[in-house]
């Protein structure tokens, strides 16, 4: 019983959490999705560098050249966030949650007002691949 105490307890927490985002997300749409991309964006390059054991490459560099009587400068920021990950959530915060969100408002005034047919749900994700997805992708590189 006390299992399925915890789970319900774990259930309302989430229902708690996403009906606060949700209602977040229906107040305030672009700060949102802006907040939510950068976090994303911050989460997804930590673990990509933690797991591909660029870190370890970099604290091996690090002792390296403290061991060879140099130092490399870094923030403090640096000391506990690597440079690349914070540009990523930058880039998540200031670029591509506000574009991703100007696009797909673009996209749905587009698609207002028509039958919601097959067809139409194939226009919509053919136009998304065409123009939305290039899009984002030249503004990335």
């Amino acid at each position: 019983m006390a299992a399925s105490s915890k789970l319900v307890g774990r259930q309302n927490l989430a229902v708690t959490l996403l009906t606060a985002y949700l209602s977040v997300l229906a107040r305030q749409p672009l700060v949102t999705k802006a907040c939510t991309t950068a976090t994303l964006n911050f989460l997804q390059e930590e673990i990509a560098q933690r797991s591909s054991g660029m870190r370890a490459d970099e604290s091996r560099d690090e002792a390296r050249a403290k061991a060879a009587g140099r130092s490399i400068p870094k923030s403090i920021i640096e000391r506990i966030v690597n440079k690349r990950v914070l540009q990523f959530a930058l880039y998540g915060l200031c670029i591509s949650g506000p574009l991703n969100h100007f696009l797909y408002e673009l996209l749905n005034k587009v698609f207002a007002g028509r039958a919601k047919t097959k067809l139409n749900t194939f226009l919509a994700i053919v136009a998304q691949n065409i123009v939305i997805s290039p899009i984002l992708n030249s503004v990335f590189l």
